[in-house]
């Protein structure tokens, strides 16, 4: 009698065992939390080259400014009105990529710090 129930327990056993290897694992609960969302927008005017400079993430947007809007930079209002006009070339100018020649006229400081690692674009009118 004890051989027959040692038996039933070691049939038991491996039966267990090898139904545990093949079960998939449930997958434990994930948090709920919204994801973290960042950005920032940077704007920089270049004197040397006469752009105004929208840097984001992975981008920098350049737009050449008119005489006018050059002087418009220096004070508060005139650098909002000049920031929201570049949102809206954002999405209706056209988008092309610096060329050698725009590259020489923007500052060493733009091209090596500000916009260092970042895609440059053009924002053409």
């Amino acid at each position: 009698m004890k051989f027959l129930a040692c038996v039933i327990a070691l049939v038991f056993a491996v039966f267990s065992v090898t139904d545990a290897m093949t079960t998939m694992m449930t997958h434990t609960h994930h948090s709920t939390r919204e994801p973290y969302e960042k950005d920032s927008l940077a704007f920089y005017f270049d004197d040397t080259s006469n752009y105004l400079i929208l840097k984001t993430k992975g981008y920098c947007y350049f737009m050449a400014l008119t005489f006018a809007e050059q002087h418009m930079v220096h004070n508060p209002d005139g650098m909002r009105r000049i920031e929201t006009q570049m949102f809206h070339f954002m999405t209706s100018a056209t988008h092309t990529a610096m060329t050698g020649g725009d590259h020489a006229h923007v500052s060493h400081y733009v091209y090596n710090k500000h916009c260092a690692h970042e895609h440059m674009i053009k924002l053409v009118q």
